[in-house]
């Protein structure tokens, strides 16, 4: 009962898969780790579950490249989660939408530029910008009881290129429930670019500081530096393997927390010493913005 009671109000995050059809520097997502089967999914939904847990984000890599994404979705709202899917919004049509949306509270969208050049230059494939705005559009016609995050990953590539791509989320059509900005995380590819993309925290902390007395109240815009990573989440690859991330002696480091097909437990006991809810910029926002 202890246990089920310190666990209840974390976010289970599971990468569905590593497949991604974007090409991000930035990116520290793992890469090579497979694709959970639907039988692992719904395993992991339902050991969470039976520990009291009721918020999940389902991510990859593209979340929707999963080949079973619907029925993850379907299961984990009717095994009482409040589902949020993060997608690049590169594969959203409006019918995927329709599908997913009775058992979505979230849907998270990645834009990291005000038009298509910029976010190609950015990692994004080429139509993605104009593919995300309809995913805003289509959400506010099909499903306007989903809460819309935006998320941006900022870089030297954009940060001096915000303010555009404020205007049009700013657009009562285009216009997301949260606007979270990300400084690059130092971790995985992004370790590898961090002296070509990196951008130091005054320098994001004035960007995002700037677009909340432009944009806000209206639009509720925030950021997250890198640091607020360290201990936040724990997450689930889809090879088993969990890990969180740690920011130590100046750098970002992976914890490894074990894995959940064979020692669940050992994995959830590992996360509660390890944790930091206090830095949780994640747990702290998504949730705290719909009422749980």
């Amino acid at each position: 009962m202890e246990l089920k009671t310190k666990i209840y109000d974390d976010v289970v995050t599971m990468y569905l898969l590593s497949q991604c059809d974007m090409k991000c520097k930035f990116c520290y997502a793992s890469k090579d780790t497979g694709r959970l089967s639907l039988d692992q999914a719904k395993n992991i939904i339902d050991f969470f579950a039976s520990l009291g847990a009721t918020r999940i984000s389902l991510t990859g890599g593209e979340a929707l490249m999963h080949p079973q994404v619907y029925e993850i979705v379907e299961h984990a709202y009717h095994s009482g989660f409040k589902v949020n899917l993060f997608t690049s919004g590169s594969l959203l049509t409006a019918e995927k939408l329709k599908k997913l949306a009775p058992y979505l509270r979230w849907l998270t969208l990645s834009i990291d530029g005000g038009d298509p050049d910029l976010n190609m230059k950015m990692g994004r494939r080429e139509g993605h910008f104009e593919k995300a705005f309809q995913a805003l559009k289509y959400s506010k016609e099909i499903a306007p009881h989903i809460n819309v995050r935006v998320v941006t990953v900022v870089t030297k590539i954009n940060i001096n290129k915000l303010m555009p791509l404020g205007k049009l989320l700013f657009e009562p059509e285009n216009r997301p429930t949260w606007w979270r900005l990300k400084q690059m995380v130092a971790l995985r590819s992004g370790k590898e670019y961090e002296k070509e993309l990196g951008v130091s925290n005054s320098s994001f902390t004035s960007a995002v500081n700037d677009l909340k007395h432009k944009y806000s109240p209206e639009l509720d815009v925030d950021g997250s530096l890198a640091t607020s990573k360290s201990g936040d989440i724990m997450i689930i690859h889809p090879n088993g393997n969990c890990t969180t991330t740690k920011f130590e002696n100046n750098q970002f480091v992976l914890e490894d927390l074990g894995s959940i097909f064979t020692e669940p437990m050992k994995v959830v006991e590992n996360w509660w010493h390890r944790k930091d809810l206090e830095n949780s910029t994640f747990y702290q926002g998504i949730w705290a913005r719909s009422n749980g």
